[in-house]
């Protein structure tokens, strides 16, 4: 399983994070994804903050702790959270500063499960890795904005991969990696999974 993850998820996902053309690719088969917008307040206006164009660089993918984990490094090129604020009479793009995600990657951790007489992964855990900082001088001046909207930009962001990667699009995405396998082995049905530090256990009832 390890090993499948590796050759066939790990070294063929694709992934980017944009508001309109977000999508999730494995193995050639792509998942068109939205990333929503994210909002804060910010002083006397409501900034609005959108992920654009974000594409993932490397994918990594080991078993530990009886966990699987998969690792999904991002390019590092500029700001990649750009910063609108629609109630601003003038300027409204440049009134709310653009975010740098500094050294940007995420960390999934993920357990298999039964789905569609086969097993795919469903994630248990979405670690956010990597800094953010706004552009401009507005991070010296506001640092506590800065926190509060890390704090909330995180908590968000990493609901929304969590919902995102346990969708029954991407887990069938996963599962249709592993269901060659399955038929291979002869199981025309798989109800459960159970799983040891060594092994997957399939049980067909």
């Amino acid at each position: 399983t390890e090993t499948l993850l590796r050759e066939r998820v790990g070294r063929t996902l694709k992934v980017l994070l944009d508001k309109d053309y977000g999508y999730i690719e494995i193995l050639g088969n792509k998942q068109n994804v939205r990333f929503s917008e994210y909002r804060v307040r910010a002083v006397a206006n409501e900034w609005v903050y959108t992920m654009e164009d974000i594409r993932s660089n490397v994918s990594r993918i080991e078993f530990k702790d009886n966990k699987y984990i998969m690792k999904i490094e991002f390019e590092n090129e500029g700001p990649e959270i750009k910063g609108r604020c629609p109630g601003c009479r003038i300027g409204n793009d440049g009134r709310a500063p653009d975010i740098n995600w500094n050294n940007p990657a995420l960390q999934i951790i993920m357990t298999p499960v039964a789905y569609n007489n086969s097993f795919t992964f469903a994630v248990e855990k979405v670690e956010m890795q990597g800094r953010f900082e706004v552009n401009g001088q507005m991070d010296k001046f506001l640092p506590s904005l800065t926190v509060f909207f890390r704090n909330n930009m995180e908590r968000a962001f990493k609901d929304h991969m969590q919902r995102t990667f346990n969708s029954d699009q991407v887990k069938r995405l996963l599962g249709d990696v592993f269901k060659p396998e399955v038929q291979r082995l002869g199981l025309t049905e798989v109800k459960k999974v159970d799983m040891s530090r060594d092994n997957i256990y399939l049980c067909n009832f």
